[in-house]
């Protein structure tokens, strides 16, 4: 019976997107007015936020005949204010990204007004390590690809040309400007970049990385503020007007981020909330949920939300206590948890796929000493390129006060003025740790031979060809956690084949810098034509997946069929779904590649049957 309503569950769902769309028309529209908090030397003791009567607007547009901008890369944060106990300060007054470092980041060109063949000119800083200083380099197209040496580093700029020769340059992201010439922007780039290892061990203070851009200075450097928003109407509690942000708003009970899927993994390590009017009389616990998403939705759509108080599988709790003690502003830093069998322990986990990192409950009953805060908003109005990634958990509740529904409503349905690109002043504190074949030709596969033994694999470069019989490893990480963990597709490391890891570099660090890697295989048994492992080296934020084969490539399985017999068929979702149901694991059930089977692989199987792939 289980198996019956499962086969009818994905029946649904092949025909429906994962998170259930409402239409804009049903989402209750409200009317809001901003405070201005200044960001520029903002510290926990200050009480920042000042009331105004003015109601939000869209930015005016640009009046130049052509508008240029660019995409932040996807998991290029943004890394403009500096941590330092419990005190944060934004001083980086042009925007600066936290990177993994000599990984490629692509920035994609965009412009308004501008014909096709328009042509884009990029100016960018990298540091010379010969020279010991910063050096301008110039590229052209409309994307930009920049391998960074530090973790924390300046944008470039843009300039787009068009047959009238008319230029319009912009220093970051899809909030496209012009009227700014190239000097003036250039004068905004300081020579501070730094490995945020470095900033921890040497300066102990950190980096908060954000998805949308909060600066102490706009894009062109000139004097910047974040906005909070309070209600007057439909509120209670204790504070006469209500944060639609943060306490006492009827009707809201949680504010969220959506951090996307980044080019690069990434080590999580703490979650960080802005807040400032802090008023608590007494002890609070509170927390934040962060949920891995299987994609996000589009910005603009019609409406865009979760259905649901759970928008993705929870992977990390964190929680953050405060008390009558606190100061009325600053920064929650939230560590994050995880239960197994019963019992809490700390987590960081590594981070492939989009985040939902969420600050709920802050109005339910328990949290009554918390009598009054607000989150702050980014001041631009900014489509990142990424989807919705700013959304509001609503609740609705019957005439006696109980919740019936909840649901999470993106930003841009909530304001009765239009829409607004905005971001919340939710971030968080993410290692970039870096991990890289240490010879560039590695291609990160091998064929053993049907007789096994050491793998001994020949590399050619443009002037020699060498054998090699490991796999070398260049590894960096400022985790102070050097593990390194061996799985193949989620579980164990097959039985036929073994692998012992060595120190390359004989220092206090073990197994960081350079680390080899020893293979051997079993002889391929008789009455097996080919068997293969997708291996993954894993560090603390960072991992390479290493394919291991042996026998005739051409007898491997296609896609989808779980059973092997040749055709992917409704037996191999049979198969999945008996996996599902009894919480097993193979391979082959793993269509995604995601490490677990899931209701994800039984659509991706019934997609290949119907020919949608």
């Amino acid at each position: 019976m289980k198996k019956l309503l499962l086969l009818l569950f994905v029946t649904l769902l092949t025909f429906n997107t994962q998170a259930q769309l409402i239409k804009r028309s049903d989402v209750p529209t409200i009317t809001t007015q901003p405070s201005t908090c200044e960001a520029v030397g903002l510290s926990a003791t200050e009480e920042t936020a000042m009331m105004s009567d003015r109601l939000p607007v869209r930015a005016p547009l640009c009046t130049t005949p052509i508008k240029a901008g660019y995409y932040r890369p996807a998991g290029a944060w943004y890394g403009n204010f500096k941590i330092s106990d419990g005190v944060y300060n934004s001083y980086l007054y042009a925007p600066y990204v936290v990177v993994t470092p000599f990984e490629g980041y692509t920035f994609k060109g965009n412009n308004e007004g501008a014909s096709d063949d328009a042509t884009y000119t990029w100016r960018y800083q990298l540091w010379d390590s010969n020279n010991k200083q910063r050096s301008w380099h110039d590229a052209t197209g409309r994307e930009l690809t920049v391998s960074y040496g530090h973790e924390l580093d300046s944008v470039p700029i843009v300039a787009v040309t068009d047959k009238s020769g008319s230029d319009t340059y912009y220093l970051c992201g899809h909030k496209m400007g012009g009227n700014s010439s190239k000097p003036t922007i250039e004068k905004t780039f300081s020579s501070w970049m730094a490995s945020i290892c470095d900033m921890e061990a040497t300066w102990s203070y950190r980096i908060l990385q954000l998805s949308h851009y909060f600066g102490g200075g706009g894009r062109n450097a000139d004097h910047y503020s974040m906005n909070t928003y309070y209600s007057g109407a439909k509120a209670w509690g204790n504070n006469e007007k209500g944060w639609w942000f943060g306490k006492n708003a009827s009707g809201i009970n949680g504010v969220a981020t959506i951090f996307e899927a980044p080019q690069h993994p990434y080590l999580l390590k703490h979650v960080d909330v802005i807040v400032t009017q802090l008023t608590v009389t007494g002890e609070v616990h509170l927390t934040c949920k962060v949920y891995k998403l299987s994609g996000t939705q589009g910005y603009n759509e019609s409406a865009s939300v979760y259905m649901s108080t759970e928008p993705g599988r929870l992977i990390a709790t964190g929680h953050c206590t405060i008390d009558e003690n606190s100061n009325t502003g600053g920064l929650l830093e939230f560590t994050l948890m995880s239960e197994d069998n019963g019992q809490e322990h700390e987590v960081t986990p590594t981070v492939d796929y989009p985040i939902m990192v969420a600050f709920t409950g802050y109005n339910d009953s328990d949290c009554d000493a918390l009598t009054n805060f607000t989150v702050l908003m980014s001041n631009e109005r900014v489509d990142e390129g990424f989807g919705e990634q700013c959304y509001l958990l609503r609740e609705i509740t019957d005439d006696a006060g109980n919740v019936e529904t909840s649901y999470w409503q993106g930003l841009n349905n909530f304001f009765s003025s239009g829409e607004m690109k905005t971001g919340f002043s939710i971030g968080i504190d993410a290692d970039h740790p870096y991990l890289a074949y240490n010879y560039s030709v590695e291609d990160g596969e091998y064929l053993f031979s049907d007789e096994g033994g050491l793998m001994r694999k020949e590399l050619v470069y443009e002037y020699a060809t060498f054998y090699t019989e490991s796999i070398e490893f260049y590894a960096y990480t400022p985790s102070a956690d050097k593990s390194w963990t061996l799985t193949c597709n989620g579980g164990d490391v097959p039985d036929w084949l073994n692998i012992i890891l060595e120190d390359g570099e004989d220092n206090d660090a073990e197994f960081n810098n350079v680390v080899t890697a020893i293979v051997t295989a079993e002889p391929l048994p008789d009455g097996v034509a080919y068997r293969e492992a997708q291996v993954k080296f894993e560090i603390p934020g960072n991992y390479k997946i290493y394919t291991f084969r042996q026998g005739d490539v051409n007898a491997k399985r296609a896609t989808g069929d779980v059973n092997g017999d040749g055709e992917v068929t409704i037996a191999d979702v049979n198969a999945i779904i008996d996996l599902i149901l009894s919480g097993g694991y193979d391979q082959y059930a793993d269509v995604n590649g995601d490490g677990e089977v899931t209701i994800a692989d039984v659509n991706a199987v019934v997609d290949i049957i119907l020919g949608n792939t």
